[in-house]
């Protein structure tokens, strides 16, 4: 499974709200399936320096898709 859709899924599985940290140093503030579409989309990713939340498996699969990582 890409993980994209992995992350997708633990969004719909385990809803939160998380924050995401722009270039422009803006916090935004969203819910985790659409902080997912966001990270999913490169060139959006590549204006994102970090996703926060409570549960950091969601933070972690959130800022892997930020960075890049298919791991």
């Amino acid at each position: 499974m890409v993980l994209a859709d992995r992350a997708a899924e633990y969004a719909r599985q385990h809803p939160q709200t998380v924050r995401l940290c722009w270039v422009n140093h803006r916090i935004a503030v969203c819910e985790a399936s659409e902080a997912v579409k966001m990270c999913a989309v490169p060139h959006v990713a590549a204006c994102i320096v970090g996703a926060v939340a409570d549960d950091k498996v969601m933070e972690d699969l959130l800022n892997r898709l930020i960075d890049g990582s298919e791991q």
